[in-house]
C-alpha cells in the first residue's frame, strides 16, 4: 500500500510463528503484529483472488516477470489447505533487497555517530539470536548453536560495543 507493507506468508507451524512473534516482542524486537488465516476461513479465499488480481495488473503494466512470480507463488504457497500468516502494516518499510550498496551503507553505517544506524544493528542481532534460539532460518542463512552462542558473546567482549 502507500502507506507502508503487509506480510502475507505461509507456514507449516503457524503455532510456532505466532510464538516466535510473542517472544520478539517482549525481547523488545521490532515486530509487526500477526494473526492467522486458515484455509477454511472466507478471507483465506479472497487474499488469493487479491493476489490474482494484482498480477493482472501488473501483467497489463508490462511486468510480465513479476507477475509470473505473483502467480507461481499464489499456486505453490497459498492452497487452500495452507495457513496464512498476516502481519500487521509496516509502516515506511526499508527493502535492503533492491536498496543500493549506498542506501545499505547509510542506513547501516555507525562511524559517524549514527544513532538510528547503531540501533537498527541492535534490533537486527536481537531478532537474529531470536531466530537462531527457535531455530528459524527465514531471516537469516545460519543456523547457531548454544556453542556457537558461547563464541558470540566472548566475541562481543573482547571487541564488541561498550
Amino acid at each position: 500500500t502507500l502507506d507502508g507493507s503487509y506480510v502475507l506468508k505461509t507456514s507449516k507451524a503457524p503455532a510456532q510463528e505466532l510464538f516466535a512473534t510473542r517472544l520478539m516482542q517482549q525481547l523488545g524486537i521490532p515486530t509487526p503484529e500477526v494473526r492467522i488465516i486458515f484455509g477454511k476461513d472466507a478471507e483465506h479465499a479472497k487474499i488469493g483472488e487479491a493476489l490474482m488480481t494484482v498480477a493482472g495488473q501488473m501483467d497489463r503494466r508490462g511486468s510480465t516477470e513479476e507477475a509470473h512470480r505473483v502467480l507461481m507463488r499464489v499456486h505453490s504457497s497459498f492452497m487452500s489447505s495452507m495457513p496464512i500468516l498476516l502481519m500487521s502494516l509496516v509502516p515506511g518499510p526499508i527493502p535492503l533487497g533492491s536498496a543500493s550498496s549506498e542506501q545499505v551503507e547509510e542506513l547501516l553505517d555507525v562511524s559517524a555517530g549514527n544513532g538510528a544506524a547503531a540501533e537498527r544493528l541492535r534490533i537486527a542481532g536481537r531478532c537474529w539470536l531470536a531466530d537462531a534460539l527457535l531455530g528459524f532460518r527465514d531471516r537469516f542463512a545460519s543456523a547457531v548453536t548454544c556453542r556457537d552462542y558461547q563464541k558470540l558473546r566472548s566475541m562481543l567482549e573482547q571487541s564488541g560495543p561498550e
